[in-house]
């Protein structure tokens, strides 16, 4: 039906505009102004004035929508837990409470009342994620039918996903990996110790030398790094074989009520689909850091630091008492200075720090 409305001229004799093509602009024109819908049926009610006899414009934003619907994505709507612990379909389909926390399914006027409402939450789903599933493994298993101009004859073309590059916060969405808190590097996980920084309020990783090369003249600095050479050798990075094997008994509860209940140790939270493709743990590398934010931030906190810029350099107060707290860099420890208006805190300058003139 859509088709022909397609076809179909706004009104008798129009040939730059179809009855679909007008309704299309108008009823684009009503979402990116956030038009109501009654304000959008004066609208409809003048263009029909407007035009000569015998045209086809809705009348209402009823019948404009009922034009346009067709045109749409399926989307199928769910009800869902008003703590997002789970949906309502499959075996719980007819379900009236979650079995997980409790919550009633439907919104209730009192307490003790039986009768059913509207759905405390719903969920709209467009199912394009099974879709892209099916078209990858597709394109892998079988591939696809191609044309080649240069040499006129058909060929079976076959493609994968080779890595996915996103930044870091992206990356543990994609990998499932748990890239906060104390075991943040999906790399080393548990072989990266780290240290809690009490003035500074962050976790930082001092033992990152033992990625360099055994004979690196770095492992030797005491005083430029933490005041200890290092002699550990980092760990060989897990296989795709040996990820899969740690996380695919790993389950994945959902809802509010867990999220403040994370047991501490454990690394992933959830089995990325990527694994479902028959060659994703025979790559090496299965995910890369997008290089340009991180060089954007790198660059912002270098900059903030030897400018000295508030908010941005990372060089203050409380990096300072750290240093001290660790017994490292004397001569950067922060000094009590006392004076007419009282004590004040004096922190020495470092080698990078540079003078007004020089900033200017």
């Amino acid at each position: 039906m859509e088709f022909d409305l397609a076809e179909t001229p706004l009104y008798p004799g129009c040939i730059k505009f179809s009855k679909l093509e007008c309704v299309s602009i108008l009823y684009n024109l009503k979402c990116k102004g956030g038009w109501r819908d009654e304000h959008f049926d004066t609208l409809l009610d003048w263009v029909g004035e407007f035009l000569p006899e015998g045209n086809d414009i809705p009348t209402s934003t009823y019948y404009a929508r009922k034009l346009m619907c067709p045109l749409g994505l399926e989307v199928d709507k769910i009800d869902a837990c008003p703590n997002d612990c789970m949906l309502y379909r499959k075996e719980h389909e007819h379900l009236d409470e979650c079995p997980t926390c409790g919550a009633s399914r439907y919104k209730r006027k009192g307490a003790n009342s039986a009768k059913r409402g509207p759905p405390a939450k719903s969920l709209w789903y467009l199912p394009i994620i099974p879709r892209f599933e099916h078209d990858l493994k597709l394109l892998w298993n079988e591939g696809v039918s191609m044309f080649d101009a240069h040499t006129n004859s058909s060929f079976t073309l076959r493609a994968m996903v080779f890595c996915t590059i996103n930044d870091f916060s992206a990356y543990g969405n994609l990998s499932g990996y748990k890239t906060k808190g104390e075991q943040a590097c999906p790399i080393c996980e548990e072989d990266m110790k780290p240290t809690w920084l009490h003035n500074f309020k962050k976790n930082v990783y001092p033992d990152f030398r033992k990625h360099l090369s055994r004979y690196h003249p770095y492992r030797k600095k005491r005083k430029e790094f933490n005041g200890f050479t290092e002699e550990r050798v980092a760990r060989t990075p897990l296989t795709g074989s040996q990820v899969y094997e740690r996380i695919k008994n790993v389950e994945t509860k959902y809802g509010k009520c867990y999220k403040s209940k994370s047991k501490k140790g454990v690394l992933w939270k959830k089995v990325s689909p990527l694994w479902d493709l028959p060659y994703w743990r025979d790559l090496s590398v299965r995910h890369c850091l997008d290089v340009m934010h991180i060089e954007k931030n790198v660059c912002d906190a270098i900059i903030g630091t030897l400018l000295n810029m508030p908010g941005k350099t990372k060089d203050n107060e409380n990096v300072r008492k750290d240093m001290k707290k660790r017994n490292i860099r004397p001569d950067l420890w922060p000094v009590e200075k006392s004076g007419a208006g009282g004590t004040k805190t004096y922190l020495p300058p470092a080698c990078y720090t540079m003078s007004r003139k020089e900033k200017k």
